[in-house]
């Protein structure tokens, strides 16, 4: 064999040995940053768990969100009233004081967001029968973005009331026959969003 063919072939192989090295070295730091980026969320998720002004917050939104007193001609004027109720709650200072809150705990520019897959509420009395639904839109923050924010759990919340209540009357009268039902249910997840959160675990890792 020329020493020129040798030259290429130890060329090549040295190559292959390179590349297959690269590959090696990117398939650890891939999966250092993924097990970063998880015990990064966990603890996230976990310290998270413990502030009760999250808790606060989505039982206010919960109750705001909830029109049990007032009808509507149609869906859309019900999806209005709906996003009347979460531009108020998105401007009372409790949002404010929250992000702040988590921003002196963890350091970091945080906000918290809910992002609802699902809200529905139907109403039924003696006299009306109304069902609504709206899909896929921000309670607090903005929509979901799974590259831009980190999830934390999610969120279910049902509830409802009746006016079903036995209630005693003169035997001379009859009854109110009158039924008022509620149901409402939030399915939505929990968010928050970091500034260049990517960049920290990154960070983090070195």
């Amino acid at each position: 064999m020329k020493l020129e063919n040798k030259i290429r072939w130890l060329i090549i192989g040295a190559i292959i040995v390179i590349l297959g090295l690269c590959g090696i070295q990117y398939y650890l730091i891939r999966n250092t940053y993924e097990l970063e980026e998880r015990n990064f969320t966990n603890e996230l998720k976990e310290g998270l768990s413990q502030v009760k002004e999250i808790e606060e917050l989505k039982g206010i939104l919960s109750e705001s969100l909830y029109l049990e007193n007032e009808s509507f001609l149609n869906e859309a004027a019900y999806e209005q009233r709906i996003k009347e109720r979460i531009d108020s709650l998105n401007d009372a200072p409790i949002i404010s004081e929250l992000n702040i809150h988590l921003k002196e705990k963890y350091k970091y520019e945080i906000k918290l967001g809910i992002y609802a897959n699902e809200l529905s509420f139907h109403k039924r009395d003696s006299n009306n029968n109304e069902a609504y639904k709206i899909n896929k839109i921000p309670l607090i923050g903005e929509k979901y973005d799974k590259e831009k924010h980190i999830c934390l759990y999610n969120w279910t919340s049902e509830s409802a009331s009746s006016g079903n209540e036995k209630k005693t009357y003169p035997t001379q009268k009859k009854p109110d026959t009158t039924e008022e039902n509620y149901t409402k249910k939030i399915d939505a997840l929990v968010y928050i969003e970091i500034e260049e959160w990517k960049s920290i675990i990154t960070k983090r890792m070195f």
